[in-house]
């Protein structure tokens, strides 16, 4: 009788524990996740500030060019255009 009450106890805690390490893990591979997304959209973000910027630097050239200014105005405005973004 005490020897299965012993195993009963045994097997109790010993599935307890699964339980604790399966929350765990679940913990985890959320945390994991959510930070796989938060990577995603940042690059993505990145990405579109790059994008704009690019933009805003053609623009720039493509007025210079219009307006008959130097190359090296362009370029001026431009670096201007990079450091603020």
């Amino acid at each position: 009788m005490r020897a299965a009450q012993a195993a009963s106890h045994g097997i109790d805690g010993m599935t307890a524990s699964m339980i604790k390490g399966a929350a765990a893990g679940h913990l985890l591979a959320e945390a994991i996740h959510k930070a796989i997304e938060w990577a995603k959209e940042w690059a993505i973000e990145a990405a579109k500030e790059a994008a704009h910027t690019e933009r805003a630097a053609v623009v720039a050239r493509s007025l210079a060019k219009a307006h008959g200014d130097g190359a090296a105005a362009a370029e001026k405005a431009i670096e201007a255009i990079k450091h603020v973004g």
